[in-house]
């Protein structure tokens, strides 16, 4: 049998679905808070060697033998006294374990401690990943480099693009003929080193302009491909940065249909990522709450008028969440119903403490919302609609 690693600082609805594909069990999942260099990060080796004490007691509860859970959970012990390990991470560590499988994932939200060993991952934590109101990407542009970053509430990284697709213009000339035409448009036929900066900016006439902004059109759309390639299935919102001249281009030939209106003003090559965010997160922010608000809205005027797309009955929201059924999903943080749903029967099983085997039910109805093109909204419980724990809107 084959064990297939993974280790990477992103999480996507790909991701998911690839977990969610997971045929062998136990399906062990463990969360905990990590910390980048700082007497806190010296304690994250043994917050994980705890987890582990508590994933060894759970498997034996279930009836595995002391050979498999070690067999199982030797990889995970072997981090524990991984320095290079520790030594790069980010604010959450998320771990996913089978015997074919074991997946590491450094994220950029700190995580409650938590371990399940269940017959499915536990992706609950995840959702300000997932979730309707979490994630957004934002692109960096200058004439000098492209960037692509995904963020969140918390915090902005990079994502690699595509090795074909170019990053700059002047690798972009090198596949194309941008070059000479961009000599042939000078004023003297010739170009100086560094003249290219020169006629950018200033656009010494209306044919330099035309020539430059077609080729940067070009350009931008080779990008798009790439960008495209990497969040389309995602719907989240985009935020340009960069001046608004190379933004208003980039708009124009772009086949993304959520890029925000407002961006990030100037050269985004002078701003360090946290500067990014911070300049980012004001403009994304009211995007979230305004999509929410209107998702709330409309749960509460078909609760209000008696409708039954609008649901927050657990058993109800659990069957249409298989079923394909939901359009919105609310869910209550830190909230967990312990069960198990039969989908040949349609019932669920509500337990009043976890019982080997058990389910987080709200973290059912949220992987089957997200898996099947729902939107969730994961959401203090003071914020949640008629003060319910779990809430939803069905397609019909």
């Amino acid at each position: 049998m084959k064990l297939v690693r993974t280790h990477t600082e992103r999480f996507t609805k790909e991701t998911l679905h690839s977990l969610f594909d997971t045929n062998t069990r136990p399906c062990v999942s463990i969360y905990m808070p990590t910390h980048k260099i700082s007497n806190e990060a010296e304690q994250d080796p043994i917050r994980l060697k705890n987890l582990l004490s508590k994933t060894e007691k759970q498997l034996k509860e279930q009836g595995m033998n002391t050979l498999d859970i070690d067999n199982l959970l030797n990889p995970i012990q072997a981090l524990v006294d991984d320095r290079e390990f520790w030594t790069y991470q980010s604010h959450g560590l998320a771990i996913f374990r089978t015997p074919e499988r074991f997946e590491q994932y450094r994220l950029p939200i700190s995580f409650d401690e938590l371990v399940t060993t269940n017959d499915r991952f536990h992706i609950k934590p995840l959702l300000p990943l997932l979730s309707g109101n979490g994630r957004f990407y934002l692109l960096s542009l200058s004439q000098n480099e492209v960037k692509l970053f995904e963020g969140t509430r918390f915090r902005i990284g990079n994502i690699e693009l595509g090795d074909d697709i170019p990053t700059s213009l002047d690798e972009a000339m090198r596949f194309d003929d941008f070059e000479s035409k961009l000599q042939s448009h000078t004023s003297t036929g010739q170009r100086a080193a560094g003249s290219r900066n020169a006629m950018f900016h200033g656009m010494e006439d209306a044919g330099d302009e035309a020539v430059i902004k077609e080729n940067l059109k070009r350009f931008f759309r080779s990008l798009d491909n790439g960008v495209n390639k990497q969040i389309n299935e995602e719907k989240a919102p985009l935020i340009l940065a960069g001046v608004e001249y190379m933004r208003g281009i980039y708009r124009e030939v772009s086949g993304y249909d959520y890029i925000l209106q407002e961006g990030v003003e100037g050269n985004p090559e002078r701003l360090m990522p946290k500067e990014l965010h911070q300049q980012a997160w004001p403009i994304v922010e009211p995007h979230f709450q305004q999509a929410q608000s209107e998702a709330t809205d409309t749960y509460l005027h078909l609760k209000g008028s008696g409708d039954e797309r609008a649901s927050a009955t657990l058993d109800e929201i659990i069957s249409a969440a298989y079923f394909q059924r939901i359009d919105t999903l609310f869910i209550a943080n830190n909230m967990q119903y312990w069960g198990d749903f039969d989908a040949e029967e349609n019932s669920v099983k509500v337990h009043a403490e976890k019982e080997p085997r058990d389910n987080d039910l709200l973290d059912f109805a949220a992987t089957y919302t997200i898996l099947n093109g729902g939107t969730v909204y994961a959401q203090n419980p003071e914020e949640m609609p008629d003060g319910a724990e779990i809430a939803a809107i069905f397609r019909y």
